[in-house]
């Protein structure tokens, strides 16, 4: 180990305490992940406390981080939180930070898609979330109040879902990855994707939830960071990409409007709704 990364490690232990190489990369790499974290969620400076002028630490980016939010508030850095956090416990959503997620996503130019409708926030959001949801994009672009989040058909269905599992809709809380509505001709790729990533992360902080369950090959690759089509990620559990700083099992599956035109991939598609059920739902499903 040089002197400069032995210097570094120290200033994170007390007086008499050598740190081994192990825990030193340990540390490391909790600590590129929580940047990298930051970056995703917007937060590009840090305040300079007295303890980061004395100490010789230097962190650099692993990765190419996406472009700031224009005009993007101070954001307050999260705590970790101590110990191992139980996935069965409900955590409170912070619905300041939501509406504040919804206000940015509105007032958002970053792409050609912000050229229609934003996604609108709901009107009533649910006091304790049991489930996200998250789908790709909506194609309604109707000019209509009530909330739609996928489709018309699509929601219909989702609707079913969701009643099949034994869930109220204000149970659960519903999202996409990309937050413009798209119209047929103008579907969203890997570049709009890029552009809404802050946007889901800080949205997945702000709800909390215990369990994801991310409908479509967007979805998929924005919370779970993986560029693999969903046949290959369904029918199992998945941690999110950023679950240490929010603990989440993410379940993949096909998105309504896939198994609209794919009937035949319902069943697989409630075989994985059902994993989901048996996990965090048995103890209060209906009869």
């Amino acid at each position: 180990m040089s002197a400069k990364n032995k210097e570094s490690g120290e200033a994170f232990h007390s007086p008499g305490q050598h740190p081994d190489a192990r825990s030193i990369v340990r540390m490391g790499n909790e600590l590129r992940r929580l940047l990298l974290f930051h970056q995703q969620i917007g937060i590009g400076a840090y305040p300079m406390l007295e303890g980061l002028k004395n100490s010789r630490l230097r962190c650099h980016r692993s990765s190419p981080s996406m472009p700031a939010l224009p005009g993007r508030k101070k954001v307050k850095k999260p705590t970790a939180a101590a110990g191992k956090v139980s996935l069965s416990a409900q955590k409170g959503m912070d619905v300041k930070a939501v509406k504040e997620i919804f206000q940015r996503i509105a007032d958002c130019a970053q792409c050609s898609l912000s050229e229609g409708a934003a996604l609108s926030l709901p009107a009533r959001l649910p006091e304790k979330v049991r489930l996200m949801i998250i789908g790709d994009y909506c194609l309604d672009t109707s000019k209509e109040k009530s909330v739609v989040f996928f489709g018309r058909a699509e929601d219909e269905m989702l609707a079913k879902m969701i009643g099949a599992l034994g869930l109220k809709q204000e149970e659960v809380y519903i999202t996409n990855c990309i937050k413009c509505c798209c119209s047929d001709g103008n579907i969203p790729g890997e570049e709009q994707l890029q552009q809404c990533q802050s946007y889901l992360a800080r949205e997945i902080a702000a709800i909390k939830p215990s369990v994801i369950c991310a409908m479509g090959d967007l979805s998929a690759k924005a919370v779970l960071g993986k560029n693999e089509p969903v046949v290959r990620l369904r029918g199992k559990f998945r941690r999110y990409r950023y679950y240490e700083e929010h603990p989440a099992e993410v379940m993949v599956t096909f998105h309504p409007r896939f198994l609209l035109a794919h009937e035949e991939m319902k069943r697989a598609t409630w075989n994985d709704l059902q994993l989901i059920q048996k996990r965090f739902l048995m103890g209060n499903v209906k009869n």
